[in-house]
């Protein structure tokens, strides 16, 4: 089952509800080599990773002097799985998505590598609707992300990018996931998308609105280049540069809750729950990254209902939120 990415509304309406924003300031955090102008060679920025196995480079990452400002910018494109990859995997000669991301990338194993990758490409069949299984198989590989313990919460990461498609089939990605890791182990608590399929002839900024759950520790983002078309053999290219980060304000979700409804039982150990509420409401449901995994119209107070996964969601009625917890 599909669970539905509705970008630009979920995401500007939680974001205006759920955070005060410390519209003026901008964090004295950011993430290392922000502006790509340092190199440890052609292929690489310092203190930036793609995906590669045993020192074999599995994307297409290059050095552009075509920049924003400074002297260079990422350059990222698709790519085809080589034919000597090909065989070292057991892999047919699948699309490889671009990627440059400021966490670790953990490929340790030729079946991590053949899960990894076809969950990635699932992350570009459907821009519209993103399958949440592609999604936790990409936070699965990636660790070791920006420390932001002295912020805990991210209200945007922003940049300036360009965008040169070669077909309609051309898909790039901003992706942020915010992290927390405790008893519990290491677990998702906020992020956001941003899907870009329209081509720019100079640099543009962009801004991916974070929605958080819970104070977070650390931070990733990643820029992704691919496509849906798994026949292709030329492909588009994504330059990015400038990259900053706004913090958001640590007055969050807890003071826009209500009780105006009740959820219950809360948390929820067999991923079930009732919400104690008037007759005919629309109830809609979303996880930590903004995605609505339920919506249904006309609830009939304390009907049963269900979710999928365990992890942490926010119930909307109306213009009323309130937080479930399913362990």
């Amino acid at each position: 089952m599909k669970k539905t990415i509705n970008k630009f509304l979920v995401y500007s309406f939680l974001v205006a509800v759920l955070c005060f924003t410390s519209k003026n300031s901008f964090s004295q955090i950011n993430f290392s080599n922000p502006d790509f102008e340092s190199w440890s060679s052609s292929s690489l920025p310092t203190n930036w990773n793609s995906l590669s196995y045993s020192g074999y480079s599995l994307c297409d990452i290059s050095r552009t002097d075509n920049a924003a400002s400074g002297n260079y910018a990422v350059e990222l494109k698709a790519s085809r799985l080589s034919q000597t990859l090909t065989t070292m995997f057991n892999l047919p000669q699948i699309v490889i998505p671009g990627i440059i991301t400021n966490a670790t990338v953990n490929l340790t194993s030729f079946s991590n590598i053949r899960e990894s990758l076809s969950g990635l490409s699932g992350l570009f069949s459907d821009p519209e609707n993103i399958d949440m299984e592609s999604l936790n198989v990409f936070s699965s590989i990636l660790s070791n992300g920006l420390n932001i313990n002295q912020v805990r919460f991210i209200d945007k990461v922003k940049g300036k990018y360009t965008f040169t498609p070669v077909s309609e089939n051309d898909i790039a990605i901003f992706a942020v996931l915010c992290l927390k890791t405790s008893s519990n182990g290491r677990n998702v608590v906020g992020g956001g998308f941003k899907t870009i399929t329209e081509q720019t002839n100079s640099y543009i900024d962009f801004s991916v609105d974070v929605t958080q759950y819970s104070e977070a520790d650390e931070l990733i983002f990643a820029a992704i280049i691919g496509t849906k078309d798994v026949s292709a053999t030329n492909f588009g290219k994504l330059r990015v540069d400038n990259l900053s980060i706004e913090e958001g304000s640590e007055l969050g979700i807890e003071e826009t809750m209500t009780n105006d409804f009740v959820v219950y039982p809360n948390p929820s150990s067999d991923n079930t729950f009732k919400i104690k509420c008037n007759n005919s409401e629309t109830i809609s449901v979303f996880n930590t990254l903004g995605v609505k995994v339920l919506e249904v119209n006309n609830y009939i107070s304390e009907t049963l209902l269900r979710v999928d996964e365990k992890g942490v969601y926010l119930i909307k009625i109306g213009d009323k939120f309130n937080k479930l917890v399913i362990k």
